[in-house]
């Protein structure tokens, strides 16, 4: 941050376990709190598991196209919250 701050405008934390608990293993409290230290005008985002822990907003995180697949062009699919695509392997 210290680096970088005035040209990011936020920061995305991973989950890392689709059970939504890795507060279990990480101050989320604590790390938002020195991040804001730094700047605290950055947007926290977390793909959303069930829990935002101190992230500001949540993300529908996807991958191989299955939940916004659609074979009618008519149809946009959507959902309520930001989304992302998952690369990978």
């Amino acid at each position: 941050i210290d680096r970088y701050g005035a040209n990011i405008d936020g920061l995305y934390w991973d989950e890392g376990s689709e059970h939504g608990d890795s507060d279990q293993l990480i101050d989320y409290a604590r790390l938002r709190e020195t991040i804001l230290s730094r700047n605290p005008n950055l947007v926290l985002m977390q793909n959303f598991y069930g829990s935002l822990y101190s992230a500001d907003i949540g993300n529908k995180e996807y991958s191989y196209q299955v939940e916004f697949a659609s074979t009618d062009e008519n149809t946009w699919p959507a959902n309520s919250m930001p989304v992302s695509t998952l690369m990978g392997g």
